[in-house]
């Protein structure tokens, strides 16, 4: 049996706290800002590592096969290189990622950099999302960017 699976991998850590984003709501700007050195941080990727192994194991068993894989958030981007990796190859050990039609990872300009972009691509994302709501700095400041348009830029 071979079932269409959608793979939506949520990443609640963020540089600021959007008024449009319903994910974030009841998060704290302290905890959505949570450096890579946080053990709240490493508890929710530990969390998040277990969780893809409990359903992986049970969803490859009953035929699903992964055809989308989506990391949102908040801003999948806000990861170190490392815990992408560690949490790619968490998915990776579960399920066969080969017949992906679509992986897709949201970002934010300010947590993008060169070898981001070159590691996203080796692990098979070839759509990145990127939070550039306006090129106007007012709206930006209203709706609870830290960043200017000159920043998203760069």
């Amino acid at each position: 049996m071979n079932r269409k699976l959608l793979i939506y991998v949520h990443i609640p850590f963020c540089m600021s706290k959007c008024h449009f984003c319903d994910w974030v709501t009841e998060i704290s700007v302290k905890d959505l800002r949570l450096p890579s050195t946080s053990t709240l941080r490493q508890r929710y990727l530990e969390a998040l590592k277990t969780q893809i192994g409990y359903f992986g194991e049970r969803l490859t068993s009953a035929g699903y096969r992964p055809t989308i894989l989506y990391w949102g958030g908040g801003t999948a981007s806000i990861l170190t290189m490392a815990e992408i990796c560690t949490i790619m190859d968490a998915l990776r050990a579960q399920f066969d990622l080969g017949n992906l039609t679509e992986a897709t990872i949201e970002s934010s300009p300010e947590t993008l950099t060169r070898e981001k972009l070159r590691l996203f691509y080796d692990l098979g994302f070839r759509r990145i999302s990127i939070g550039l709501q306006s090129m106007d700095d007012s709206r930006l400041r209203a709706i609870g960017h830290l960043r200017g348009a000159r920043q998203s830029l760069s």
